[in-house]
């Protein structure tokens, strides 16, 4: 199939289907953008992409990726709530006993 048979297919499936015209290449940004957001790790998006490098994805997607660090807090809190809960359960570990001077629950 050439160039211009799959440019003009692709055009008429958008048209045929009532989907925006875009280029190939905001498709293209689009969908790595959604794998980026989906959780998909960045070495892979890269290898998809065929970018040289991990840092060539994340300079152009970064806006995918700024959701990352507020979700990695999330899941540190999830992971850590529980540990602390069932602490500060425990007679050594209660809000009123010290640990080197300071309360931790």
């Amino acid at each position: 199939m050439s160039n211009t048979n799959m440019y003009n297919d692709y055009k008429r499936l958008l048209k045929v289907n009532g989907l925006p015209d875009i280029t190939f290449h905001a498709l293209r940004h689009t969908s790595l953008s959604f794998l980026l957001d989906m959780g998909t790790p960045v070495n892979t998006v890269q290898k998809l992409a065929g970018h040289s490098k991990a840092s060539v994805t994340t300079d152009t997607y970064g806006h995918s990726l700024a959701h990352s660090e507020e979700e990695a807090a999330e899941k540190l809190e999830e992971l850590i709530t529980p540990l602390l809960s069932n602490c500060c359960q425990n007679e050594v570990f209660r809000k009123d006993t010290p640990i080197h001077g300071e309360r931790h629950c």
